[in-house]
């Protein structure tokens, strides 16, 4: 599912981010989605889809990749691998298990902004973010 908003005037201005969601649980990235309404777009990505047909992240240029509490290591790792390869990398912030928590698991220099732009998204639902 892709989420365009028709936020013309924060597109405008560049404080938006392309954002893509890797999930686990429908109520997590339908959660998520909402809460991310005014970026540039939003990919949410079932995990199965993005394992299949491994696509997500260089299909929508993604600047940020939001990972679901519910990947097991393994999972996790392949996403990490897989958004690495790309250059630059996007920004990965993983969603915690504790309510309205995150951690900041990849930011470098070019995508410090727009990881910072989704963080506000979250954190404007009372979210909180730890950096890796």
């Amino acid at each position: 599912m892709t989420i365009t908003p028709s936020n013309s005037h924060s597109h405008a201005l560049g404080r938006n981010a392309r954002a893509v969601v890797v999930y686990t649980s429908f109520a997590v990235g339908s959660t998520l989605a909402e809460r991310l309404i005014d970026m540039d777009l939003i990919a949410l990505v079932h995990l199965e889809d993005w394992v299949e047909q491994a696509w997500a992240v260089e299909a929508y240029d993604a600047e940020v990749v939001v990972l679901c509490p519910y990947l097991t290591t393994e999972e996790r790792e392949g996403l990490l691998e897989r958004c690495m390869r790309r250059s630059p990398p996007p920004g990965v912030i993983e969603l915690t298990e504790t309510p309205d928590e995150a951690i900041v698991v990849h930011c470098d220099d070019r995508r410090r902004e727009r990881v910072d732009t989704v963080l506000r998204a979250l954190h404007g639902s009372g979210f909180h973010a730890d950096v890796a």
